[in-house]
């Protein structure tokens, strides 16, 4: 790595009281700081410095609250498909039936409402399954019903 060259004091105050930033402007905004350029004769420094001095504080509020909604909006757009998918993930874990299958050993998985589910619901009524143990009694045997 080369040695970082030596700068003039004066230089080295006017960088502190001057950072440099690199920005990109979307087409709009690079034509209206374009636009500035020719009415004034500045550079594209200038012209930018001009655009800024411009806003009041009630514009540069509207920016800032705009620039926190459009995070805002990113953020709970990213978090509600994090939330999705996590969500789906826990409800198929909870809500589906799995069973390898018996030429490829892969699972096949039931879900409820689809029509493999119904007809493995029709094959368990037909087969009789029930309780185990037995069936319990229903809770109001004595009274007619309703």
């Amino acid at each position: 790595m080369t040695p970082k060259r030596h700068q003039a004091a004066s230089r080295a105050r006017y960088a502190a009281a001057h950072p440099g930033h690199t920005l990109r402007l979307q087409a709009k905004a690079d034509a209206k700081v374009a636009a500035i350029r020719e009415r004034l004769a500045v550079s594209f420094n200038q012209a930018v410095n001009v655009a800024v001095d411009g806003l009041d504080d009630a514009e540069l509020e509207a920016i800032h609250a705009h620039g926190y909604q459009q995070g805002y909006l990113e953020g709970f757009k990213a978090g509600r498909a994090q939330g999705r998918a996590a969500g789906s993930a826990d409800a198929k874990r909870i809500y589906c039936l799995t069973f390898p299958c018996p030429w490829c050993s892969q699972p096949v998985e039931i879900r409820a409402g689809d029509v493999l589910a119904r007809l493995a619901l029709m094959t368990v009524v037909a087969s009789g399954l029930g309780h185990q143990g037995g069936c319990p009694e229903p809770p109001n045997q004595g009274s007619p019903g309703v």
